[in-house]
């Protein structure tokens, strides 16, 4: 029941996470904020945590792992955000948590299908001509 009475206040949490969103990108136009590889992991961080939170509502059956997905994609954009100046020291040779940090953004990234998109469209619809059947959406 407490789960029910949550998602009228989180659409008012991705209304207002979107907006801050489109407001840095705005801003990010006129002034340089941080370097690009860091303007990508901020970009990343909006991207996923509201594409995760939107889900909760239409996922009702799966909303804690849709929730681990948020949480995870906090952590590892936090840990890039925190460590960015290090893990440029050791471009070459990742510590174990960077590999897992890495791997955590692939999944997150999968599982949202910003890849599985980019993959649809140039594998399936240009060379063989046919789409992904994706038994989510079905």
């Amino acid at each position: 029941m407490g789960r029910l009475k949550l998602l009228p206040r989180l659409n008012v949490i991705v209304t207002i996470l979107a907006f801050c969103m489109v407001a840095y990108h705005i801003a990010s136009i006129f002034y340089l904020f941080v370097e690009p590889d860091e303007h990508k992991n901020i970009h990343l961080f909006f991207a996923l945590v509201i594409l995760f939170l939107s889900q909760i509502e239409n996922n009702k059956k799966f909303w804690p792992l849709t929730l681990l997905f948020v949480i995870l994609s906090i952590a590892a954009t936090c840990y890039i955000a925190v460590y960015y100046h290090d893990i440029q020291d050791r471009i070459g040779f990742p510590t174990t948590a960077d590999v897992v940090i890495g791997v955590i953004f692939i999944v997150l990234c999968l599982e949202q299908g910003l890849s599985q998109e980019l993959i649809n469209t140039i594998l399936f619809k240009v060379v063989l001509k046919k789409p992904i059947i994706h038994p989510r959406y079905f």
